[in-house]
């Protein structure tokens, strides 16, 4: 999977969990359909008129519509470049401390999990229990979630065609502890360039199956775990209210 796939899907885990309102999609624009070239001044405008609509109670809130376009823009490296953009999701012990799973095991299971998603590792130290993993790909503007085009279409800057460079990134740190029964267990702090939740998901999936454990492969974990999500995704956003669309 991609990064863009992975914004996408992350725009529609937080409307499916109430954490932006619903939106109606266009559709991508289809170059020619009328029988213009591509790239002729007529489809341009063309383009320009099929994503002039704006149906779904997002876009009839202007606060609601301008978060969901800049948390696109936090999937960019444009914006994670940009100055003072250093925002991070941040979420603690999310599967539970997993017992008797010593760090470096479960490194490699994340490592197994995250190349499994289309994840390249960035630096891995198995002395500090620490790991990154990163996916990017270019794209434009129109292959990114509509609320980010439209939002910079009605600012009277349309950049439809623009390249991005759309990056995921995910930083796992890991520690074990001793039990009280003289055992051991192991926990993980996961922080993320982007609130891409449903990765973090499909990381619980996996590792349920990998580490064969009843605790990870139940409803109340997955539960759980997007509760956790939906609060970390709110400390996420809260900042970006300060910042613009670029």
């Amino acid at each position: 999977m991609g990064a863009k796939e992975i914004c996408a899907e992350s725009i529609d885990w937080l409307v499916s969990n109430g954490l932006l309102p619903r939106f109606e999609k266009s559709g991508p624009f289809v170059a020619g359909v009328r029988g213009y070239g591509k790239g002729s001044l007529d489809d341009r405008k063309f383009e320009l008129v099929h994503y002039e609509t704006f149906g779904g109670p997002l876009y009839a809130d202007s606060a609601c519509w301008r978060r969901a376009a800049l948390i696109v823009d936090a999937f960019t490296i444009e914006r994670r470049e940009s100055a003072g953009a250093d925002n991070w999701l941040v979420i603690d012990d999310p599967f539970g401390r997993l017992r008797a799973i010593p760090s470096v095991d479960l490194l490699d299971h994340l490592q197994s999990a995250m190349a499994a998603a289309g994840f390249q590792l960035a630096d891995r130290l198995d002395a500090t229990g620490t790991a990154r993993f990163r996916v990017e790909e270019r794209c434009t503007v129109a292959d990114l979630p509509e609320p980010y085009g439209k939002w910079l279409q009605r600012a009277g800057r349309p950049q439809w065609q623009d390249g991005r460079t759309a990056r995921v990134e995910l930083g796992c740190r890991t520690a074990s502890f001793a039990t009280a029964d003289g055992e051991f267990e192991t926990g993980l702090e996961l922080r993320l360039s982007a609130p891409a939740c449903p990765l973090v998901e499909r990381l619980l999936r996996s590792l349920a199956a990998a580490l064969r454990s009843p605790n990870l492969d139940d409803g109340r974990a997955q539960r759980r775990l997007t509760r956790r999500l939906r609060q970390a995704a709110e400390d996420y956003a809260g900042p970006l209210n300060d910042g613009r669309p670029r």
